[in-house]
């Protein structure tokens, strides 16, 4: 059996436990158009609007729409087209930030098709953009790739500059909890898109208690014939009247993405090194200061080296839990140089006296894959007074892994 070698406590080995892959990620309370998001909002549905390239129709005609029913959005800006013909200029794009309250991301800084690019063109692109906006007071902390185009590269450097990043063509469900902040899922409105079709997916968003996410473009008088990311005026005002009158909480990407709380585990960015994080092979597991790591804190890492025979570990202190709550895990892992076996969490539990007695199994990250881990957990029963964090890689692993952000938060009870 593949996880054999887990380590029940630091000096226990071989222990079996049964997978629990639930997660979530706490939508922190926010001002949307209604009211205040409530602490267990991860439990409710949510619409969030997007809007792709920072075009003037959009200024013009969706955001008159959406002040006057108090509706927030996120605009994904192409940077260095602002101010160019259809598209808005700087003063515009500030105010949807300042005035309106909408939240403003990037779109690239020239919108290329960036799997296409060089990875130094990628960084470019990626970094320049962030930077352009920060120069007019804008500290973009979403991501949407040009094309909805993206490899493990583009995920990387993106990881690097901001919180989440939004896909286009990644459409299988709705965003389910706990939300994956590497890729996030979509609906496109386009010229073929039905009011129905629209009224369906919020429909759906709220009977299921899901993540919405609408994609916009062109907002228009009238269908333009040679473009199909278009919306009439007539059927965006539709769309906004029957968000209204479902009742379904609307908010912004970086809104519902915050971090819930406070990080019980101490440096859990590795910001000057490992801290009082211990591990079973200081020669495989390393601090690494390589720009390998994530935002906001990118510098800083930890880098797993696989062992051929022996699996490795890396262990949290422990923080005092509480039975009957509920807690968020969360980690950054970089699997792009891991070509075989598994890198995976599993959380040891002790009880007052500090003696191991128990453990659960919350999931892995396969090889080749860049995500933003996250998995629910509660403590098994009521003697837990303790929990560590272990993260290992299996023994039969090869290549690296890069370790960042980890973090468990108190979600509710």
């Amino acid at each position: 059996m593949r996880r054999g070698s887990i380590i029940k406590s630091k000096n226990t080995f071989f222990f079996f436990i049964s997978l629990f892959f639930m997660g979530m990620f706490l939508a922190h309370g926010v001002e949307t158009f209604a009211q205040h998001a409530s602490q267990n909002s991860y439990h409710e549905a949510k619409i969030s609007l997007t809007f792709d390239d920072g075009l003037t129709s959009q200024y013009e005609n969706a955001l008159p729409i959406l002040a006057d029913r108090n509706i927030p959005a996120t605009s994904f800006i192409i940077t260095n087209l602002v101010g160019s013909s259809g598209y808005m200029n700087w003063s515009q794009v500030k105010s949807l930030q300042d005035t309106y309250g909408w939240e403003v991301g990037s779109h690239s800084k020239t919108h290329p098709e960036l799997p296409l690019l060089s990875n130094s063109q990628i960084r470019k692109e990626i970094a320049q953009s962030a930077t352009q906006l920060a120069n007019h007071g804008i500290q973009a902390t979403s991501f949407a790739t040009p094309y909805g185009a993206y490899d493990n590269r583009v995920l990387v450097e993106a990881s690097k500059y901001y919180n989440v990043h939004r896909g286009f063509w990644d459409r299988d469900d709705l965003n389910t909890w706990p939300f994956n902040k590497t890729v996030l899922m979509v609906q496109s409105v386009e010229s073929s898109t039905t009011l129905a079709q629209v009224y369906s997916w919020i429909d759906q968003a709220i009977a299921q208690n899901k993540w919405l996410i609408l994609v916009f473009h062109e907002i228009q008088p009238e269908l333009l014939p040679d473009y199909e990311y278009t919306t009439t005026i007539d059927d965006f005002e539709a769309i906004a009247d029957y968000i209204v009158g479902s009742g379904i909480q609307v908010e912004k990407l970086n809104h519902t993405l915050i971090d819930p709380g406070v990080n019980l585990l101490p440096s859990g960015n590795f910001v000057g090194g490992l801290g009082a994080w211990t591990s079973d092979n200081a020669n495989r597991i390393t601090f690494n200061t390589r720009n390998n790591g994530r935002y906001p804190s990118p510098a800083n890492s930890i880098r797993f080296n696989a062992v051929a025979n022996k699996s490795i570990h890396l262990f949290s202190p422990n923080v005092s839990v509480t039975y009957g709550n509920e807690y968020l895990l969360q980690a950054y892992v970089n699997a792009d140089k891991m070509t075989a076996g598994e890198f995976g969490f599993y959380i040891d539990e002790y009880d007052q006296a500090g003696n191991w007695i128990s453990g659960q199994w919350v999931g892995l990250v396969a090889p080749g894959q860049v995500k933003d881990f996250s998995a629910h957990y509660t403590p098994s029963n009521a003697d837990v007074s303790t929990a560590s964090v272990q993260l290992y890689l299996y023994q039969g692993s090869a290549g690296t892994v890069f370790l960042d952000e980890v973090a468990l938060f108190t979600v509710g009870y």
